[in-house]
C-alpha cells in the first residue's frame, strides 16, 4: 500500500553493532585488550591520595536575614531597568548566597540572570562572563546536572577560546580544561554516543598544533597539545564501541533503508580507529625531536618522553621496541647530575601502565568509592606482565566475583618493568595494595 509506515524497532547487539567489537582477519585467538590502570584499578596509596586532596571552598551558609538583604538589594537596583550594569554584580552574590544554602534551583537562576545583563551590557562573549559561567558549572554540578553542566563547558570553552584571542598560554589553557573535561565525561558515559567526546578531544588539540604550526613548525609550546593528543590514543586503544541501544527507524513502501551509511562525525571517528599504534609512535617521536631542539644538553622531559615512548611500545605489546626505548632513557640518564635518583623514579619498580591519570575518572563524575579493595603479591616479568598472581587479602571475603575481577585485571595490566644497568629485569613478591571495582 502506498503511504504505508512502518515503524521497526532494532536492537543493536554486540556481533552486529556498527560500533561492535573488533574484528580481526586471523583464526588466532585476539590478545585481549590490556586493564587500563587507574580507570577500574587503581593503587590504593594513589586512591587515598586523591581523597584527601582538598575539595574546592564552599562558600559559608549566609543567614536568611543576609539573604533578604540581598534580595531587597536586586529590588532597588531593578529599578533602574531589568538590564541595569549593576545587577549583574548583586545577581552574583544572591545566587552565591543560594548556592550557600544549598538552594541550587535559585542560585541557578540567578547565576543565568547574571550572565544574560553581563551580555546585554558587555558583549556576547566577553571575559566578564567568564568567572560567572563557572560558577553556574559549578552549581549544575552541585545539584547533579551533569547535563546540563556538560553544555555549559562547551559555552564556557567557545568564551575562553575568543578572549584567548592568539595567547598560546590562554589557549592551552583553555584546550587542556575543555579536553579534560571531555574525557572525564567519556569516562563517565555521560550522555548520548560517547564516541564524539573522543572525536571532540582529538580535534580541540589537533586545531591548536595545525594554528601554532603555521606559526612556527619546531614551538616547544606544540609539546602539551601533542601529549594530550597521546592521552586520546591510550583512549581510542580501548574504545570497543557504544553501548548497546535501541533506535527507531521509520519506513515508508519504496523507501531505501542504508545502515552503512552515516553521519560525518562517523565517518571522521571510523579513521581514528585505524593505526592508533602508528599516530601514538609519531607523536611521541614529534615530542622528542621537540625536546631535542629546545637544549643542547639533556633534560628530564626529554628522558621522560623516551620513556613515554617504551610505554606506548609495551601498552601496543611491540616488547622488543620498548625495551631498547628503556634502554635508551636509561643510558641518556648518565648524562645528569641526579641521575642516580631519576633512574630510581623511573626504573626503580615496577609501574602500572599508563603511567598518566588518562583513565582516571574525575570527582565531577565518579564519586562512588570502589567496592572491592585487596592486598595482592605478584611477579612482574621483564616484559611488564603479572605472574604468580595471589590474593592476600580481600575485601568482600568472600566474593568469588571480586576474587576473579581482581585476578583478571591483573593478570592483563601492563608494567613498566624494573631496569638495572640498562636492562629490564623481573621483580619477584611485589606487593601492593589496590581499590577496584567490578
Amino acid at each position: 500500500m502506498r503511504g504505508l509506515s512502518l515503524s521497526l524497532v532494532l536492537v543493536a547487539v554486540t556481533a552486529t553493532d556498527a560500533w561492535g567489537a573488533r574484528e580481526t582477519g586471523s583464526i588466532a585467538p585476539e590478545i585481549p585488550l590490556p586493564t587500563p590502570y587507574g580507570l577500574k584499578l587503581v593503587r590504593s596509596i594513589d586512591y587515598r591520595h586523591e581523597q584527601a586532596a582538598a575539595p574546592e571552598p564552599q562558600p559559608e551558609p549566609l543567614s536568611r536575614q543576609r539573604l533578604a538583604q540581598y534580595e531587597t538589594l536586586l529590588e532597588e537596583h531593578e529599578g533602574d531597568g531589568a538590564y541595569a550594569p549593576q545587577l549583574a554584580e548583586v545577581l552574583r552574590e544572591l545566587a552565591a548566597a543560594y548556592r550557600s544554602r544549598g538552594d541550587y534551583a535559585a542560585a541557578i537562576d540567578a547565576y543565568k540572570r547574571a550572565v544574560h545583563v553581563t551580555r546585554v551590557n558587555e558583549g556576547l562573549y566577553t571575559a566578564v562572563q567568564i568567572p560567572l559561567l563557572r560558577q553556574l558549572i559549578e552549581t549544575h554540578l552541585g545539584a547533579g546536572d551533569l547535563p546540563r553542566a556538560d553544555q555549559m563547558q562547551q559555552y564556557l570553552y567557545l568564551v575562553t577560546k575568543l578572549q584567548a584571542g592568539q595567547s598560546d598560554r590562554q589557549l592551552l589553557e583553555a584546550a587542556l580544561a575543555y579536553s579534560d573535561w571531555q574525557r572525564k565525561a567519556y569516562l563517565d558515559g555521560l550522555g548520548g554516543d560517547t564516541y564524539l567526546r573522543l572525536l571532540e578531544m582529538h580535534t580541540v588539540h589537533t586545531q591548536e598544533v595545525q594554528r601554532l604550526e603555521a606559526q612556527n613548525a619546531v614551538s616547544p609550546a606544540l609539546i602539551p597539545h601533542l601529549y594530550r593528543l597521546l592521552g586520546t590514543e591510550y583512549l581510542l586503544s580501548q574504545y570497543e564501541g557504544e553501548k548497546p541501544r535501541e533506535f527507531q527507524v521509520n519506513l515508508r513502501q519504496g523507501d531505501g533503508l542504508d545502515l552503512e551509511s552515516g553521519t560525518i562525525e562517523e565517518a571522521r571517528f571510523k579513521r581514528l580507529e585505524d593505526n592508533i599504534h602508528r599516530r601514538g609512535r609519531k607523536l611521541l617521536q614529534r615530542i622528542l625531536a621537540l625536546e631535542r631542539q629546545k637544549s643542547q644538553t639533556t633534560t628530564i622531559e626529554l628522558v621522560e618522553a623516551k620513556v613515554a615512548l617504551g610505554d606506548w611500545y609495551l601498552w601496543s605489546e611491540r616488547r622488543a621496541r620498548a625495551q631498547q626505548s628503556y634502554a635508551e632513557a636509561f643510558a641518556l640518564l648518565a648524562d645528569m647530575n641526579d641521575a642516580a635518583e631519576q633512574r630510581q623514579r623511573l626504573f626503580g619498580a615496577p609501574v602500572e601502565l599508563p603511567a598518566s591519570a588518562v583513565f582516571r575518572p574525575g570527582r565531577e563524575f565518579s564519586a562512588a568509592t570502589p567496592r572491592g579493595h585487596a592486598t595482592m603479591s605478584f611477579t612482574v616479568s621483564r616484559y611488564g606482565r603479572a605472574k604468580n598472581i595471589e590474593v592476600l587479602e580481600l575485601n568482600p571475603q568472600d566474593s568469588a566475583g571480586a576474587r576473579i575481577a581482581i585476578v583478571k585485571m591483573l593478570r592483563q595490566l601492563r608494567f613498566r618493568p624494573r631496569m638495572e644497568a640498562g636492562v629490564t629485569v623481573g621483580t619477584e613478591r611485589v606487593v601492593r595494595e589496590y581499590h577496584f571495582d567490578y
